[in-house]
């Protein structure tokens, strides 16, 4: 069976890492299917193959755009796969053959994260428009979907009508690389965070929760962007300077994490190929 797999988002924050491990996995696991794998021409020479059975490709198309949605059913046509595997929400509703999706939230329903775009205001309601549009199509044209977790599963039921048995929960797991060292590099108590600073993540009233407690540090670990430079400014506006410790960014190799925070997560290969398997 060839299957494609949409990895254009492969070195972003969160979605990124479920890519990253998804391949890795497959590649360790599976020892009868072929892959391709679809990146971008900035990422193309860092990604690094599990096996012979897989292949890149270079796709320049940006994600969230109108020209993904006219260049992308073409592109995974021209591949002649039997399976299409979209691990976001990004779905090319012109595209009609078998496909599976991963869907990992359903924060965008939820809250109004205009928030956390640079676009105009009016710009941003038609993207999101589209991006209702896209989950609606999209999801009922899927062979399968991927849930992360029974909450989204249940959600993706109530909001678009989804047949349960269409929807597949699995899981996602601590990294079997995990190395764990008995120094720290926070000595006392503390809440750690890991992931952007978008407004819609609500990381603003966990400060504001914060200042009722006691004798621990709350560590924001994420590249210091605008929104977590805004959320510096909040710190200090509620008195948390000592309370607060912004790590900034960190990679998997950076030792000085070891023993104080888990340093990524692991999708588990053997079940998505067992999915791939089902959708055809």
């Amino acid at each position: 069976m060839k299957i494609v797999i949409d990895g254009r988002l492969i070195n972003q924050t969160g979605v990124g890492r479920y890519m990253r491990n998804l391949i890795s996995e497959l590649g360790r696991q599976d020892k009868v299917n072929f892959y391709v794998l679809i990146v971008r021409s900035e990422d193309f020479q860092g990604v690094v193959l599990p096996n012979t059975r897989w292949m890149k490709r270079r796709v320049d198309v940006r994600w969230h755009t109108l020209d993904e949605q006219l260049h992308m059913p073409a592109v995974l046509a021209s591949e002649k796969p039997d399976l299409v595997h979209i691990p976001y929400f990004n779905i090319p509703i012109f595209y009609f053959g078998p496909m599976i999706v991963t869907i990992h939230d359903l924060i965008i329903d939820h809250f109004d994260t205009g928030k956390a775009s640079t676009l105009p205001y009016w710009k941003y309601l038609i993207r999101r428009i589209g991006y209702k549009l896209v989950m609606c199509i999209g999801l009922h044209r899927a062979k399968k979907i991927i849930a992360v977790s029974q909450s989204t599963k249940r959600e993706l039921i109530e909001h678009y009508w989804l047949p349960e048995e269409k929807i597949v929960v699995t899981y996602e797991g601590v990294d079997e690389r995990l190395d764990v060292r008995q120094e720290r590099i926070v000595k006392e108590p503390y809440f750690l965070y890991v992931g952007n600073a978008y407004p819609h993540k609500n990381v603003e009233t966990l400060l504001e929760a914060f200042q009722k407690v006691k004798n621990a540090k709350l560590v924001l670990v994420g590249k210091i962007d605008l929104f977590y430079e805004r959320l510096q400014q909040r710190v200090s506006e509620l008195g948390l300077n000592d309370s607060v410790i912004f790590f900034g960014g960190a990679s998997d190799d950076d030792d000085s994490l070891n023993g104080t925070f888990s340093r990524n997560w692991r999708y588990t290969g053997w079940d998505c190929r067992s999915i791939y398997l089902g959708a055809t």
